[in-house]
């Protein structure tokens, strides 16, 4: 038996008035349906991925990706994220390496 497992998402729109909850609209969908413009990846851990913007989630249709697919892309983007923060870590530690020098010179 193959056990197959899937990412769900619950977004909830709704608007607080005066102590009241007014219910707008809501999406439950799975990860693959969503856009990857729609989400960004940021650091926390092993790696978050965020919603960039709840006001402008562009949905696939559910048969136009499949989790592989969708998988490989995310593996794309988290590649080319990871390399970006080693890079701004090697200007971090180059940076704070003068700020050392500077002090132990003094």
């Amino acid at each position: 038996m193959k056990i197959r497992i899937f990412f769900y998402i619950l977004i909830v729109s709704y608007k607080a008035i005066i102590g009241n909850i007014e219910y707008q609209n809501f999406h439950f969908k799975r990860i693959e349906t969503f856009n990857n413009n729609c989400l960004t990846v940021c650091v926390l851990g092993w790696g978050q991925i965020q919603i960039a913007n709840v006001n402008t989630l562009v949905f696939l249709e559910n048969d136009t990706i499949k989790s592989k697919s969708w998988m490989l892309s995310l593996s794309d983007k988290l590649f080319m994220f990871y390399d970006e923060e080693l890079s701004k870590i090697g200007e971090r530690k180059t940076w704070f390496s003068s700020i050392k020098s500077y002090w132990e010179a003094n």
